[in-house]
């Protein structure tokens, strides 16, 4: 079986990344990613990220020699999770001012400059059509949120668990 990426340019292979069996994926350099692409490609290394944090402090756990620091790690997390939510919901308030202003500005062009006269649901949809692309990076960034939000939830419950688990430990020597 001839492999896909044989027969394209050198320059065209630098382009793909090969992942598990040879599938090629294609790579955009980060100066030609569009908006939503970069926010995207954030995003999903963002939670990567928080995601291997996690892993770590949960498979320290099993050694209770090592929760002291553990339970450090979870308060410092936590409260790098609490900076990280305040400073999207910060810019989710920016977005939002910015396509209220646009969706007013598109309605008002279609109220009053177009030429033709439209419907209201025509005029809306005309001016929600315009707007769409901002109010998809909304979308994106109220998603991460959510998922931020949901990771601060799994810190808290591993710093209510690590209580539990010293108990337990306790009780188990008690034995």
């Amino acid at each position: 079986m001839v492999n896909e990426l044989d027969n394209l340019s050198p320059e065209a292979k630098a382009l793909f990344e090969i992942h598990g069996q040879g599938t090629p994926r294609v790579i955009i350099p980060e100066a030609e990613m569009t908006t939503e692409q970069r926010i995207t490609k954030q995003f999903d290394s963002e939670i990567e990220e928080w995601g291997t944090i996690i892993y770590s402090m949960s498979s320290r756990m099993t050694d209770i020699a090592k929760c002291v620091d553990v339970q450090m790690d979870l308060f410092d997390n936590r409260h790098r999770v609490i900076d990280r939510k305040h400073k999207l919901l910060r810019d989710l308030s920016k977005f939002e001012k910015k396509y209220k202003e646009k969706i007013a500005e598109r309605l008002k062009f279609y109220t009053t400059g177009y030429d033709r006269k439209l419907t209201a649901g025509e005029r809306d949809k005309m001016a929600e059509a315009d707007t769409a692309q901002l109010k998809y990076n909304i979308d994106l960034l109220e998603n991460h949120i959510n998922q931020i939000d949901q990771t601060f939830k799994l810190i808290e419950n591993m710093i209510f668990g690590l209580a539990h688990r010293i108990k337990l430990e306790d009780y188990l020597r008690k034995q």
